[in-house]
């Protein structure tokens, strides 16, 4: 077996030069670029591999970060997974698990990462309350964490997340700027932290410009639905309690946003004609939304691949650097444009107030 010691003998430099080398910790002991390339040619020449086990019972930690997702379904964790490996996947490998956004599994899979010895954690949790006090103990075996999507305050570690205040904000605005004035959120069917600051942002719109808002359902709920069929749900309630003054949905995402779309129409009414729907949705997700009716969704789309990024970038940070201090990223979002809205003329009864 190759040994460190050959390529120092290889190459004419000490031991402890290639350790740093390999370790990737050449410049801060000020070994030379060229020193540095020779190397690691003369490892690569003589098939050298290093002996993570080793290195792992030293540290007490192994060369692996455990990724915590809710669901497989759909694009959206497939892509943040992507954009993790992007960033760890040439130095760590990644051991995931899948909550199915249950508390008590997701409790299960932390320990399990834990008995693993894991290096770091990457959380998108499912937002439970129950598990908060279980993940602050978790950060305080291993502060290497990042919370991703959702998150809890009180848990310490780095968070990233979309600008989700923001997209609120922006998604109401569009439809006011539209000319709609009775406009209804469409919240998500779980509390969670994303729920809630997105829903806020609407409130915030709203206020602004001094319209009066309107949530369903009045309070989130935890029953276990489908996002469209909660979406239809809702909106159908929506639209049975305001009747012809309602014109406008802004929609928590786009899964509810097609029920929202089923609903108007079952209810006699065109969208956009009749009602404008936004919603908010991460890019990679722009399929059409009703086939049949040929609808595709005007929405405020964010990236959850450089939400990936962002949070293996933290993690890597953390875990060679032991970066502690807690920061905190949103990832913005940007307008694209289909065709579920349409402007109001200024001279529309609807608006008037009466």
């Amino acid at each position: 077996m190759i040994k460190m010691q050959d390529i120092a003998e290889k190459v004419g430099v000490s031991r402890a030069t290639v350790s740093y080398v390999l370790g990737d910790r050449w410049s801060e002991k000020g070994i030379s670029p060229a020193t540095r390339q020779n190397v690691l040619n003369a490892a690569d020449s003589l098939q050298y591999r290093r002996n993570y086990i080793a290195t792992s019972l030293r540290k007490q930690k192994t060369m692996t970060v455990g990724v915590l997702i809710p669901n497989l379904r759909g694009d959206m964790y497939g892509n943040m997974v992507h954009g993790v490996e992007c960033v760890l996947g040439d130095k760590y490998t990644l051991l995931l698990g899948v909550s199915g956004y249950e508390a008590k599994k997701e409790r299960k899979i932390l320990e399990s990462f834990e008995n693993y010895r894991i290096g770091g954690l990457i959380i998108a949790g499912c937002g439970e309350p129950e598990n908060r006090d279980f993940l602050n103990r978790v950060y305080g075996v291993n502060p290497c964490m990042v919370q991703v999507d959702r998150f809890y305050e009180d848990v310490p570690s780095d968070v990233v997340e979309a600008d989700n205040f923001s997209l609120g904000v922006k998604a109401t605005e569009h439809l006011i700027k539209l000319g709609h004035k009775e406009i209804v959120f469409i919240r998500y069917l779980r509390v969670t932290s994303a729920s809630v600051s997105r829903a806020n942002g609407y409130e915030e719109a709203m206020k602004r410009a001094r319209l009066k808002p309107y949530l369903f359902p009045s309070e989130a709920s935890r029953f276990e639905v489908s996002s469209s069929s909660h979406g239809y749900t809702q909106a159908k309630a929506a639209l049975e309690k305001l009747g012809g003054k309602l014109t406008g949905f802004v929609v928590h995402d786009s899964g509810m946003a097609v029920g929202v779309l089923k609903a108007v129409e079952d209810a006699g009414l065109s969208c956009p004609e009749d009602v404008s729907i936004i919603t908010v949705r991460f890019v990679g997700d722009e399929r059409p939304d009703d086939f049949f009716s040929g609808i595709n969704f005007t929405a405020f789309c964010w990236s959850v691949e450089e939400m990936g990024r962002q949070a293996g970038s933290f993690l890597l940070d953390g875990m060679e650097n032991e970066v502690q201090t807690r920061r905190t990223v949103q990832i913005s979002g940007k307008l694209v444009e289909g065709n579920s809205t349409i402007a109001i003329p200024s001279g529309d009864s609807n608006l008037s107030g009466e």
